[in-house]
């Protein structure tokens, strides 16, 4: 059965930061890790292993001591996993999502982590956002066909280009001096540089939107915005971020409505609430 948000929210992530501090890691597992791969890419080729293999685990707990950032994380043999739960699988990008019960000592946490080719096509596993993976790949496919009379793949581009727009009026793309820090933070933390340069992905729309009347449309979106605030102060780099926005009929396309940058930055600010509630 699907882990709930609920179920997230009521574990000890406070625990977790404590031991863990600063934003978590791109687990990889070494030789070890390696190994396993050429097992995996043998054994099932068109899939990554489950998310409680030997392997996968073994990966997990060499990944938090080879990328820990402070001597209070203590050695892989005093972590257990267990609560394994498998949350879902993405078929295009070979692609699962799982949660475990991280322990040590008589400290407890949810975390959760991605099995998935990288971009040489070797598997990797990685931490990632409890919230984002629940959303990701606890989806029925059905968001697809949601968003009408807009369309899923027109709220997808529509708002992409809206976001990039907004940033490029902050300014907030032209502070070479922040992305610099960023970027030696990831450093700091072990993990590669910025491939993905996007500021929100994953875009998806909930339901069918409600006309607003003079062409106007209100949808209900959900996407995965790129935080560097929070990233920097030792959150996640991507959280879940979901509100209503939107959608003008204009000349026979679609674009963003003049109160876009409102909701957006409304939207961002319940969403920093959300990741704050998530750790108490």
């Amino acid at each position: 059965m699907p882990i709930t948000p609920k179920e997230f929210a009521s574990q000890q992530q406070a625990a977790l930061d404590a031991m863990f501090p600063g934003p978590r890691w791109a687990w990889r597992g070494g030789a070890a890790l390696a190994i396993a791969a050429v097992v995996w890419y043998l054994l099932a080729p068109a899939a990554p292993p489950s998310c409680n293999t030997a392997d996968t685990k073994l990966a997990l707990l060499m990944g938090m001591t080879r990328n820990r950032l402070s001597p209070r994380l203590p050695d892989s043999s005093g972590m257990a996993i267990s609560n394994i739960r498998a949350i879902g699988y993405i078929k295009a990008l070979r692609s699962r999502g799982c949660t475990a019960t991280l322990k040590t000592g008589e400290k407890t946490a949810t975390i959760a982590y991605i099995i998935e080719p990288d971009d040489r096509g070797e598997m990797m596993v990685r931490q990632e956002n409890p919230r984002i993976v629940f959303a990701r790949y606890g989806r029925t496919g059905t968001e697809k066909s949601a968003g009408r009379p807009v369309g899923a793949a027109h709220i997808e581009a529509v708002f992409e280009q809206g976001v990039t727009d907004l940033f490029e009026k902050l300014g907030k793309n032209r502070d070479s001096t922040f992305r610099q820090e960023i970027q030696r933070h990831r450093q700091r933390l072990g993990l590669p540089g910025e491939a993905d340069h996007r500021i929100v992905r994953n875009i998806v729309p909930l339901d069918d939107c409600k006309e607003s009347g003079g062409g106007k449309w209100s949808c209900r979106v959900q996407a995965e915005y790129r935080d560097d605030l929070l990233f920097a102060l030792g959150g996640h780099e991507w959280s879940l971020l979901e509100g209503n926005f939107d959608f003008v009929h204009d000349g026979g396309a679609w674009r963003m409505g003049s109160d876009f940058g409102d909701q957006f930055l409304k939207a961002m600010v319940r969403t920093r609430v959300a990741e704050a509630k998530s750790k108490e």
